[in-house]
């Protein structure tokens, strides 16, 4: 009896996993925002893209969203999970999923992700999210967790998500560095040019001093 319990779970467990699979072949990764429910203006959907890649381009942290309709028979905590791990986020990345058809939510953090702890995410859902996707406002919940997940990582991780800022930080950082490199390069010349009046110098006093012993020696030898 026990053998056949322990078989019928393992075949439960093995036809959820193949139910998320074959759901999420077509899932292309990584993803900033996977929109299966087609719910996300595209508009606003490039704009979490690209605020979550300028994240990701500073910090290694990857923000993912994805709405879809349905979970393929498993529980949302588990489909996250294995959607987290298929979209390669490591351990400090956020991922929120949004199932529209079974009117469920979720957010997973990696481990390193200490500041966004269970109660933080459950508070941000509850905020964010609860009232507008009960509406079917589901672009309004996405977003608003968006924006404050994005705002969040910003000031753990102490950067920005505006694309121009950004852009001009590193226009910034990179005329420094080559600020830098030019006054290096500077200092190298004058470095060679006062090694080279010391090295003239000094063969210049070791020929004086060469001259004079050579006059000595003439000097000596008419004395004597």
């Amino acid at each position: 009896m026990k053998k056949l319990t322990y078989m019928a779970a393992a075949i439960a467990v093995f036809m959820i996993a193949m139910q998320f699979c074959v759901f999420a072949a077509d899932i292309s990764v990584p993803f900033y925002v996977y929109d299966e429910a087609d719910v996300i203006a595209e508009k606003v959907e490039k704009d979490i893209a690209d605020r979550a890649d300028v994240i990701y381009s500073q910090t290694g942290c990857r923000f993912a969203v994805a709405a879809v309709n349905f979970l393929g028979g498993t529980q949302i905590e588990d489909y996250s999970a294995a959607l987290y791990e298929k979209n390669t986020m490591g351990n400090n990345g956020v991922l929120v999923v949004f199932s529209i058809a079974e009117e469920d939510y979720y957010m997973l953090c990696g481990e390193k992700l200490k500041q966004l702890s269970d109660k933080r995410v459950k508070e941000i859902l509850e905020e964010y999210a609860e009232q507008d996707f009960a509406a079917g406002e589901y672009q309004s919940a996405i977003t608003a967790v968006c924006d404050e997940v994005i705002g969040e990582l910003e000031d753990i991780f102490s950067v920005t998500s505006d694309r121009e800022t950004y852009d001009a930080q590193i226009a910034k950082q990179i005329a420094e560095n080559e600020e830098i490199a030019k006054n290096r390069k500077v200092y190298f010349i004058l470095f060679a040019v006062c090694m080279l009046v010391s090295l003239l110098f000094v063969l210049r006093m070791l020929l004086s001093f060469a001259f004079r012993a050579k006059r000595h020696r003439k000097t000596a030898k008419r004395n004597f």
